[in-house]
């Protein structure tokens, strides 16, 4: 079964990480630095379904730049967003895997990104149990012990996130 990794600068490896996660899980690549939940809705044909094929596990990680100052998304939006993300992502047999974005350690916990990542992580646990579409990948736990630059794992972040996807996804 083949695996499709979505998702922004984390997935991608931003930072010369010379083995991502998803490159350690024998998957596509398909991160985009930037990448929104609404951008990747409006181009999903161009830089998506070139890479999608019939029964693969797909990897949803995003929402660091929707929490972000410029964007600060409602997490009732970033929900519905992952929604209409996953109506995109389901046929030919295949199945969504969705990791929430992690505290980014520049902020304090309290700081107005944090909450706004603390609120679609709760957005998510919520899609995980009651919506059949959406299975955990490495749940609540995904931050990395180590960072480059306090945002974009370095490799060990890398590695981690490889751990705690190994025992979710198929």
């Amino acid at each position: 079964m083949s695996r499709l990794f979505l998702g922004d600068s984390i997935t991608f490896g931003t930072g010369g990480i010379g083995s991502t996660f998803a490159r350690q899980l024998d998957g596509v690549n398909a991160g985009v630095p930037g990448m929104q939940t609404a951008r990747l809705i409006l181009e999903f044909d161009v830089l998506v379904n070139p890479f999608l094929a019939p029964n693969q596990v797909v990897h949803l990680l995003l929402g660091v730049n929707d929490a972000s100052a410029w964007v600060g998304l409602p997490a009732a939006e970033f929900r519905s967003n992952m929604e209409a993300l996953a109506d995109l992502t389901l046929a030919d047999g295949r199945t969504l895997y969705v990791s929430p974005p992690y505290h980014i350690d520049l902020f304090p916990p309290s700081h107005a990104v944090n909450s706004r990542i603390s609120d679609y992580g709760s957005e998510l646990a919520d899609l995980w149990a009651n919506d059949s579409r959406f299975n955990k990948g490495a749940g609540l736990l995904l931050n990395p012990p180590s960072t480059i630059d306090g945002v974009h794992p370095d490799q060990a972040g890398h590695d981690h996130i490889a751990n705690l996807l190994t025992a979710a996804l198929p």
